[in-house]
């Protein structure tokens, strides 16, 4: 089994950290998981599972494309952060037109589109449609969860699940029509 980044408790609570981590260790047991791979996002939740008799390992699983931004910057200050096709790719989008909005429930069938697409060209299987309408369900309503859409005229091209929990937003999906 597999838990990437995670867990994750509020800031005001971090004792939670090793109760989380005995949770998951017994219930790795209880349900016969053999080897259960866990990929902390912060320090404090990989000593919390040490002291739950985690053991360290250098297996990756989880991309090592994670950043962070200081969204606290200026927008001139973001781009010259960004490298110099990133930050063109970027300038022609704000100039084409192209349009970004925060998409609703509604919009799940759509993104779910674009993610087989995506699918398609990168050879991979995609979540199904239900499980974004039950990610939605679960913690969207919280605004834990969002979806962007990136259209041009009135057409989709693209989309992006952000899932948040205190200062964090993780990338859970993101498509691409192509």
């Amino acid at each position: 089994a597999y838990l990437d980044h995670g867990p994750l408790v509020a800031e005001h609570a971090p004792q939670l950290l090793g109760v989380l981590a005995e949770a998951l260790r017994s219930c790795a047991h209880v349900v016969a998981i053999h080897v259960l791979v866990v990929q902390p996002a912060t320090n404090a939740s990989g000593d919390a599972l040490v002291h739950a008799g985690f053991a360290p390992t250098d297996l990756g699983i989880s991309l090592p494309a994670t950043i962070q931004i200081d969204l606290a910057a200026s927008e001139d200050e973001l781009l010259r952060r960004m490298n110099r096709t990133t930050r063109q790719n970027v300038r022609r989008g704000m100039r084409s037109g192209l349009v970004i909005r925060e998409g609703g429930e509604d919009d799940l069938a759509i993104f779910h589109k674009l993610l087989e697409a995506t699918a398609v060209r990168q050879h991979f299987t995609p979540n199904c449609l239900q499980y974004f309408i039950d990610l939605s369900h679960e913690i969207g309503r919280s605004g834990e969860c969002q979806m962007f859409l990136a259209e041009d005229g009135s057409q989709p091209i693209a989309g992006l699940v952000l899932v948040t929990f205190g200062d964090r937003a993780v990338c859970k999906r993101a498509a691409w029509s192509g």
